[in-house]
């Protein structure tokens, strides 16, 4: 099970992240702005977070690294904006259209990591079988695109 702890928590995070955009449909569509969203969303994580990495001893040496580690701040710096902008992107496109439609626009995204993969760190993580389940999420893509 060990090995394959990473293809869990994956599955997980998409059902977790679908049941979220499936209420956030409703919560958006009921006049909610993304921006409020989120940041309720946000205030309600910090305490959370503050905790886990606190009681995972996670925290200290988080900061140590950033403390000292310049690059990996940048990294760090662009993965929160990232974030931030990707989620509020999300939310706006589910407010105005839903969150099915949104989602799977959405899943589009292992193409940009791949792409960005390469061209930012020169690495190349494709096999024949991801390329092929690629193509066919990209051919889904341009489907709904087209038809919706």
């Amino acid at each position: 099970m060990g090995s394959h702890l990473w293809f869990f928590y994956a599955l997980t995070t998409s059902m977790l992240w679908g049941l979220g955009y499936v209420f956030s449909e409703k919560i958006l569509k009921a006049g909610i702005a993304p921006p409020f969203l989120m940041l309720v969303y946000l205030v309600v994580s910090v305490p959370i977070f503050l905790l886990l990495t606190h009681f995972t001893n996670n925290l200290k040496p988080g900061i140590e690294i950033l403390a000292s580690n310049k690059i990996i701040s940048l990294y760090f710096a662009i993965v929160i904006a990232c974030f931030i902008v990707a989620n509020y992107l999300i939310f706006t496109s589910i407010s105005l259209k839903n969150a099915t439609l949104a989602s799977l626009v959405e899943i589009s995204y292992p193409y940009f990591t791949v792409l960005f993969t390469w061209a930012i760190f020169k690495e190349f993580q494709l096999t024949v079988a991801t390329a092929f389940g690629a193509l066919l999420i990209f051919s889904g893509i341009t489907l709904i695109y087209l038809k919706s």
